[in-house]
């Protein structure tokens, strides 16, 4: 069985939690309600701390090749 998740928090709610520029979101970033393995979903990743989150489009998990 694999893991499903949701993503139903606005934008601007995870921004302000997560401290990242709302400029810098990749494509179009919509509630969804049963997120896949797989699937390119928001990332946000803190390089130091500190600093504002960086974000980009992420795969939940890789396959193995």
């Amino acid at each position: 069985m694999c893991g499903r998740y949701t993503l139903r928090t606005p934008l601007t709610d995870l921004a302000e939690q997560f401290l990242f520029d709302l400029s810098e979101v990749p494509g179009k970033v919509r509630p969804r309600f049963n997120i896949p393995p797989t699937t390119e979903v928001l990332a946000v990743r803190r390089p130091e701390q500190g600093a504002l989150g960086k974000c980009r489009a992420s795969r939940t998990y890789t396959q193995p090749s």
